[in-house]
């Protein structure tokens, strides 16, 4: 053999990387296993000398509830009454959570057909049933989510047409 022959920098690196691997798993063994050793516990000498009360298991023990609780109602509420006129729309109190109209909240504000609405007026009645004025703004567009049973004349009277389908 070739007496000056070098060895080569990265056989060195892997050679490091294995005796040190094997170092890191052979300390980890040691170090787990003594972490999972059991200590036996320790039984008093003299049972006279020490306070010998046992624990005592205390359970909650309760009474079924004889009235399940309400769930919460994510979903509005329809207003299923016919409102007769502007004046007797109850005022709702703001909610934190958000309300959509629906189709009975909207043939409500028309009177399912009977009433036509300028498109503030109908905003306005709207906002008494406790929505939003750009929610109900968004309602009344032309081309929202109840244009179907809307019909927009060009006075901007605007009318609910309560026979259509969507």
């Amino acid at each position: 053999m070739n007496e000056k022959r070098k060895i080569p920098l990265i056989e060195i690196i892997l050679a490091i990387l294995v005796i040190g691997g094997l170092i890191f798993l052979v300390v980890k063994s040691l170090i787990s296993a003594k972490a999972t050793k059991k200590k036996p516990e320790i039984e008093p000498t003299d049972t006279g000398t020490e306070n010998n009360q046992k624990a005592t298991d205390i359970s909650v023990v309760s009474e079924p509830i004889s009235v399940p609780p309400e769930p919460e109602s994510h979903f509005p509420t329809i207003l299923t009454d016919v409102i007769p006129h502007t004046a007797d729309v109850a005022q709702f109190p703001a909610r934190h959570k958000r309300k959509r109209i629906t189709r009975e909240n909207m043939a409500t504000v028309f009177r399912h057909g009977s009433r036509t609405l300028t498109l503030t007026t109908a905003v306005a009645e709207l906002k008494r049933l406790g929505f939003g004025k750009s929610a109900a703004y968004e309602a009344l567009s032309a081309d929202g989510q109840f244009s179907a049973w809307l019909e927009f004349s060009p006075d901007g009277v605007i009318t609910w047409m309560d026979g259509h389908t969507a």
